[in-house]
C-alpha cells in the first residue's frame, strides 16, 4: 500500500525518523522537499504513527494514480474512492503532481 508522508520543518530528520521506524523499506520515492511516497508492505495504523513521528506533518494513503488531464477519469476515480469507503458527507482530498522520468 502507498502512502505520502507531509515532512515538518527540518525534511532531513522527517526522513531519518521515517527510515528508522521502516528500516526493512527500500522504495522511498521524495517528490519534494516536503513530500515523500512509500510503499510499505502491510497497512499502517496513521493516527497512531503520526503521535509518534514527531517530524511528520501528514499521512494519507494513495489509493490511485492518473496520468494526464482527463478530467472524467479524474472524476470517476474520485467518485470510485469515495463509494468505496462509504463516504456520504464531508470528506478531505487532496491531488499532488508528481512528475517521474
Amino acid at each position: 500500500m502507498k502512502y505520502f508522508f507531509i515532512l515538518g520543518n527540518n525534511p532531513t530528520l522527517s526522513m531519518a525518523e521515517l527510515a528508522a521506524v521502516f528500516a526493512e523499506v527500500v522504495n522511498w520515492q521524495l517528490v519534494s522537499s516536503q513530500v515523500c511516497i512509500v510503499d510499505l508492505p502491510k497497512e499502517i495504523d496513521a493516527q497512531k504513527l503520526i503521535r509518534r513521528l514527531g517530524g511528520t506533518i501528514k499521512i494519507g494513503i494513495i489509493r490511485d494514480e492518473l496520468k494526464g488531464k482527463d478530467l472524467q477519469k479524474i472524476k470517476d476515480s474520485v467518485l470510485n474512492i469515495l463509494g468505496d469507503m462509504g463516504v456520504e458527507s464531508k470528506f478531505h482530498f487532496d491531488f499532488t503532481k508528481v512528475i517521474t522520468d
